[in-house]
This record gives structure tokens, sequence and C-alpha cells, in this order.
């Protein structure tokens, strides 16, 4: 990975005589009828970082070794806002635009040179300098990086933001289930079970799973693996919009970091830890932590699962069971952790046993232990002829 050069563009200064300007003006004749006239303040946009976003549900998935995984069903992590997150414009916003049309209020949001050309993403990013971690040089969306809803100054999204109530949040367009319709992102680190514990090394190392703003505009950004124009992972940082940014101006974002931690899920030795056991969310422009209950998470360890391969369901060995679980079809009304499981996991792709704590693929095609033939799902030693049980972890915000 290599950190992008700051980029720094100079605009160019342009000046007219006060005599042009007032011949110009004489040449252009003013009808009331067209409309209000746009004022200097308007046409320069909002000058302020607009948009906030929140997250309200993380899945985490240890698998590795998978082979042509179908995205629907595995992941490593998977992002979302399904009950009470979502994007939303700041108040700020609101009190500067209360006198303003629908139409103004979308050219003055999409005006500001700090709220156009933008689209949330998901990724991995090194806490000391916003530098994206990617399991190939340039990175791949859908794997190492994800955009979250379309570019925000899209017709649909920003008129929708600037009509909605302060404080409500849009967690979809249109009650469409487009993946890039929606509040959600999944990246995949499934290849080989060094990269996925190389993922869990960086978070542990201080990385923070990040959703910030990717600038679609040319010479912005921070942070981004690849090199020259059309890096797909920079970060939109305060620093882009400083006359004469220093390195350290880069060193933040706008938007959201999440530091997780995990541990076991069989306490034995020599199981890795593969479940999620706490997050803490910091506001990447000041790397501070959030103490207000929109960063607030957690992390039951009824909500931790052993992700169980279809055939070694119902087998015993020596009149002892492999495992405990069972396919479960879900409960006309289901309970509300089973809710909050289902947000992630799809209820096409997999069962899921909330009494046993365990989950079973649908499609048999494809293995989260790849070529592994033994699984140790028990408390006992794994890594040698048995391999070590893979979890699905879930963290969210109460409401």
């Amino acid at each position: 990975m290599t950190q992008k050069q700051i980029k720094r563009n100079r605009g160019v200064q342009y000046g007219k005589t006060i005599a042009i300007l007032i011949f110009a003006f004489s040449l252009i004749p003013i009808f009331q009828n067209c409309g209000a006239p746009v004022s200097e303040k308007e046409e320069a946009g909002f000058q302020d970082f607009a948009y906030s976003s929140k997250a309200d549900t993380l899945g985490y998935m240890s698998c590795s070794n998978v082979r042509s995984p179908n995205p629907s069903a595995y992941f490593t992590f998977r992002l979302g806002a399904y009950k009470d997150g979502g994007l939303r414009l700041k108040d700020e916003f609101h009190n500067a635009t209360a006198k303003m049309t629908t139409n103004k209020k979308v050219r003055f949001l999409t005006a500001g040179k700090k709220n156009r050309d933008i689209q949330m993403q998901l990724a991995i990013r090194r806490k000391s300098d916003m530098v994206a971690f990617a399991s190939e040089t340039q990175g791949k969306e859908g794997e190492d990086y994800a955009f979250v809803l379309p570019p925000v100054n899209n017709e649909g999204l920003a008129e929708k933001l600037v009509t909605m109530p302060k404080g409500e949040r849009i967690r979809s367009l249109s009650g469409s289930l487009d993946s890039i319709n929606k509040f959600e992102g999944s990246l995949n680190f499934l290849d080989s079970e060094v990269l996925e514990e190389s993922v869990r090394t960086e978070l542990r190392r201080g990385a923070y799973l990040a959703l910030t703003y990717n600038p679609l505009q040319e010479g912005l950004g921070a942070g981004g693996f690849g090199s020259g124009t059309g890096d797909k992972t920079l970060a939109l940082s305060p620093g882009d919009f400083k006359e004469e940014p220093a390195a350290l101006d880069f060193n933040v974002a706008y938007g959201i970091g999440l530091g997780i931690t995990f541990q076991q899920g069989n306490f034995a030795s020599g199981h890795p830890a593969r479940v999620m056991s706490s997050i803490s969310q910091v506001d990447l422009e000041t790397k501070e932590a959030d103490p207000s209950n929109d960063a607030r998470w957690i992390c039951p360890s009824n909500l931790r699962f052993k992700i169980v391969r279809p055939e070694d369901v119902g087998v015993s060995i020596n009149g002892q069971k492999l495992v405990n679980c069972n396919r479960v079809l879900d409960p006309q009304t289901p309970s509300p952790d089973l809710e909050r499981v289902r947000r992630v996991l799809r209820i096409e792709d997999w069962y899921v046993d909330m009494n046993n704590r365990c989950i079973i693929p649908k499609d048999q095609s494809t293995s989260c232990y790849g070529e592994d033939t033994e699984i140790e799902y028990q408390s006992k030693g794994c890594g040698g002829t048995a391999a070590c049980t893979h979890f699905f972890s879930l963290c969210y915000q109460p409401f």
C-alpha cells in the first residue's frame, strides 16, 4: 500500500473592473417573473460539511479459503443501517435553508465544494494516515472497499435529504433492495486464512473499519492505496479545502471509524480470536470518541454463532454428536435477536439455530472452511488435523 500524494488544486483568480460589470448588467433585462434571484451565498453553496452518517448493525464472519463465494451469503464484514441509522443532513444545514424552496435547497447543498460529487464508502483504514487496507495493489470493489448509497448529489438522494425533517435518516431509496440503493456495505477477505488473520491484526493495531466519503472530484482525498488519478479509496479530508494544507491535515477524514476487538469463540488453547467482543466509535475528523448514544455499540455473547458445514449436521462419532446444530425454520414471529441477525444473514442463504447458537448454509456448493475435511467444533485443540471453528458474530446499537 502506498499513500496517495497530497494534491492541491489552486483556482485561478478572475477579476473584472467595475465599469465592465456595470456595462454587462446594463445589457441584461431583469424579469421579476423568472423566479427569485440567486444570491451570492446560495451560488457558493453550503460551506461546511453537511452530512452525518450512522450505522446500527455490524456482522463479522471469520470464514477463509472460500472459493467462488456467493456475495449475498458470505462476507467478512457487513455494515448497515436497518433500524435507527442512516444518512442525514446536519441541523446546521436545515437551519441555513429553512426559508428556501426544495429546488434551492438541493442547489445550495450540491453547490458547496465539500458536499458535491462524493459517495459514502466502507473500508479498513489505518488510524495514523487513513490509508486503506487492500489485499491487492489497487484493491477491488466489493472486496477491499464498498460504496454505500448512490453519490450524494444524485438527484433522488439529494432531494430526499433536503426535504426530510431534522434528525430523520435515509436507509434506502424508494424502498429499493438493490445493494447500491441502500445503506449497506460488505467487505470480503475470504481468500485465505493468512489474509483473514491479517485483517484482524490490522484492527488490533488500531486500524478502523471506516465509513468515509470518497471524492469523485479529481485531486481531492487522503489515504488511498493507488497512485495518480482514479483512486477509488480516497477519503474526503478537511485538508482538501485548506489553501496551504500540511501533511497532518490528511491524517483525518469526514466520517466515522469503528475500533473493533476480538476474542476466542471457543475458550480453549489453540483457538484463534474469531468473534467480535467490543466496538468503540470515533469521529474521524477529530479522532475522538463520540460519547453520544449514536455511537454506543454492544456485542452480546448470545449473538456469536458457530458456522457449521451441512455435512456435519446430525453426525455422531462414538455415540457423541459432532456438533449440536439443527436446520431450524424461522418462526412466524421472530425474536428481536433473530430479527437483528436477519438484517445481515439472508433467510434464503442461512439456517439460524438460536438455541444452539449456530448457523448452517443452505447452499452446499461453497464452504466457509474451504477444503478442510475435519472441523473441531468443541472446546478442544485445533489447527492440526482438525480445522478450528469459524464464527459469525453480531454487534449493534441499542435503540
